[in-house]
């Protein structure tokens, strides 16, 4: 219901529909050539992992928003009483508004995560999807995964096909990687 609704808040002011909005005053501008919207508000975003790394790139880095405006983004969400909402999903520690918010290595980590079942769009098995951003070390993570990949996976941990391993836990383990300081702290 919430982008639906900000569908028609986006018509109502601008005259625009929500997928011509999001074209002209987002996609183009920063050069997302991959990225469709496949459906009505709310159906998600199809796009590749190139579009996902400019995007999360020009977010954190102030070119889609600016520095206030994100503070309020990723602020975390609270009930009317204070009370912090919690997410209930084991890679985030906080939700704000769309975003999911954690500490991955020491950083700051602010990710979304997205999945289309099979048949629920043109692709016939499903793909799954986390996107990661760490502003303070300028890193951008993006795993892109199919949902009934082939039989034959190689093993990531022992006993573990590839397939078995969430994208959101992968992302995470590729961004230790790179922010891991030798110390058991992020760089």
């Amino acid at each position: 219901m919430g982008y639906a609704l900000l569908g028609h808040i986006i018509r109502r002011v601008t005259g625009a529909s929500y997928r011509v909005y999001l074209r002209d005053e987002l996609f183009q501008p920063i050069k997302l050539r991959a990225t469709t919207l496949p459906g009505s508000p709310g159906g998600g975003v199809e796009s590749s992992a190139k579009d996902l790394f400019v995007f999360y790139d020009a977010l954190v880095g102030e070119r889609i928003l600016n520095a206030d405006t994100l503070d309020v983004a990723f602020a975390p969400a609270r009930l009317n009483d204070g009370t912090l909402v919690e997410t209930g999903w084991p890679w985030a520690s906080h939700c704000t508004a769309g975003w999911h918010v954690a500490t991955v290595a020491g950083c700051r980590e602010i990710a979304h995560r997205g999945n289309f079942a099979p048949g629920q769009t043109d692709h016939p098995n499903g793909f799954c999807a986390y996107a990661a951003a760490y502003p303070d070390r300028r890193l951008v993570v993006v795993v892109l995964q199919n949902s009934d990949p082939p039989q034959v996976l190689p093993q990531l941990l022992p006993h573990q096909p590839v397939a078995e391993i969430d994208a959101s836990v992968l992302a995470k383990e590729i961004a230790e990687i790179y922010l891991y300081d030798g110390k058991g702290e992020g760089r």
